[in-house]
């Protein structure tokens, strides 16, 4: 619609961050949608590959964003291009949105997740799944259009993460990701974690009871803790 061309890689390529670096900087790549965990080591590529500042909008997701001297160092030389950090488990995608387009020397080692985008509903809640004021932490629960209603042949439903919360008059479904954060006072939602024993490995959920109960499966396994 726009004119733009989606320039395709291969896994080895996507795998290997200084073939994606020559890759993006071959292609002339001006936008790249790229997991937080991989952006460190792929623009210490692009700092040593001549056209590396191809690069005008970055889209961090997956995991907590980590603001990097080699991603300070590589804002710095390349003025012209904006980093997007974005959050949203894979059950609604994306939910909030923050830019960081000033000097890179005042960003914050970890940044906000920014405030929920549009049709999207950020509600921090405590145990009790009622409202937490301002700056108190809670887990933060998503809802909007992008919310998904359920699981494909999920039998678990009283343990699904899919509810309802009454807000005023209204019965509002939302999604209970099970990361805590807690909204700041400028409207900015600060991500402070996973609740409870769930990791995030490269972007992917992992429950560490699950992986217990498999090795304990192992008849030399007597017990485990992962």
């Amino acid at each position: 619609m726009t004119g733009g061309t989606l320039i395709l890689t291969s896994e080895e390529t996507r795998r290997d961050p200084i073939l994606l670096a020559r890759h993006i900087v071959d292609q002339n790549v001006e936008r790249l949608f790229i997991t937080s965990v991989a952006l460190h080591d792929l623009l210490e590529c692009l700092l040593d590959i001549s056209g590396g500042d191809c690069l005008r909008d970055i889209v961090s997701t997956g995991d907590q964003l980590r603001v990097t001297p080699v991603i300070r160092n590589y804002f710095r030389k390349n003025q012209y291009c904006r980093l997007h950090n974005h959050y949203g488990p894979v059950e609604t995608h994306v939910a909030t949105a923050l830019t960081l387009d000033d000097d890179p020397a005042v960003w914050p080692e970890l940044p906000s997740i920014g405030k929920p985008i549009n049709n999207s509903r950020i509600f921090i809640l405590d145990r009790l799944k009622q409202l937490t004021p301002i700056s108190a932490r809670g887990e933060i629960c998503i809802a909007g259009p992008g919310v998904e209603g359920n699981y494909l042949n999920d039998c678990v439903a009283n343990e699904s993460p899919f509810t309802t919360i009454r807000i005023e008059d209204s019965v509002v479904p939302i999604y209970r990701t099970g990361d805590v954060g807690r909204y700041l006072v400028n409207g900015d939602v600060e991500f402070l974690g996973r609740k409870g024993d769930q990791v995030k490995i490269r972007g992917y959920r992992v429950a560490l009871a699950e992986i217990e109960v498999t090795l304990l499966r192992h008849t030399a396994v007597q017990n485990a803790a992962v």
